[in-house]
């Protein structure tokens, strides 16, 4: 996984964080994080799969500390020099989730955060470890937050179906790994999680608070070149999308769903 992320790292901005699809996912992510809390000054951040070091920045700008952390050096060293420019409240860590070191588990935190499938490339049972580990790294009053993809997506089953590639086309309801591509010569093992499962794997002291859609009208990053060349049609999408941002339902239709998790 390491190396598969290190190939697509010098192009994950282009490809996503400038797009007009990666813009418009991020921003409502930032939305439903700034309603989360008050204000994100002094608060204490865990980023897991942090990537080019997008959110970390923003939530730096914001006021908030974070350790960001990701298993791909590469993705790190571009968060780095994002940093450098003007930041100095962010820690870039290189860090595989699934062996979180004794220096991270000791520390306490107000927010974890994990955006946009991260969470989707570890398996199920996994993932079920990792949230026991993150429950005991909570602050009282922290949340555990994590956009994932769920195991289905209205707009990925009708363009498939399109296209005629009925593999493809309900390819998330598969329950074990799938192979996604990040580019023509790297794919990474997926796994796909319904709101539900990750209900069910939560450990006892944790629980559910908030469920939101994340490109439910927005589409997914792959049409965004479809898009690009239809501006005004986009922008109606955009509308749409933050009409039913609200509506928890949808979640589990949409391209990914940002699911909010709190103490008991």
């Amino acid at each position: 996984m390491v190396a598969a992320f290190d190939h697509i790292a010098n192009k994950y901005d282009d490809s996503f964080t400038n797009s007009i699809v990666g813009k418009a996912q991020r921003n409502l992510v930032w939305n439903y994080l700034q309603q989360s809390f008050n204000h994100l000054y002094d608060l204490n951040v865990l980023e897991l799969n942090c990537g080019t070091g997008e959110d970390a920045k923003w939530m730096a700008k914001k006021g908030a500390k974070i350790i960001a952390t990701d298993v791909s050096i590469e993705m790190l060293n571009i968060g780095k020099t994002k940093a450098i420019q003007g930041n100095n409240k962010i820690e870039f860590l290189q860090l595989d989730m699934l062996e979180l070191t004794e220096q991270i588990k000791n520390k306490q935190f107000n927010l974890i955060f994990s955006n946009f499938g991260g969470l989707n490339c570890i398996s199920k049972i996994q993932l079920q470890t990792l949230l026991h580990q993150l429950q005991s790294m909570l602050t009282k009053n922290g949340k555990i937050i994590l956009v994932i993809m769920p195991s289905f997506c209205l707009w990925e089953t009708i363009f498939f179906l399109f296209k005629l590639q009925l593999m493809n086309a309900f390819r998330r309801l598969n329950k074990n790994s799938v192979i996604a591509t990040l580019n023509t010569k790297t794919t990474v093992n997926t796994w796909y999680y319904s709101s539900l499962t990750i209900k069910k794997i939560l450990p006892q002291h944790l629980k559910v608070s908030s469920i939101k859609p994340v490109g439910f009208f927005i589409p997914p990053s792959y049409l965004n070149n479809f898009f690009t060349k239809r501006p005004n049609l986009f922008a109606w999408l955009i509308k749409l999308e933050n009409k039913v941002s609200g509506l928890s339902f949808l979640s589990n239709l949409a391209d990914h769903y940002y699911i909010e998790i709190e103490k008991k």
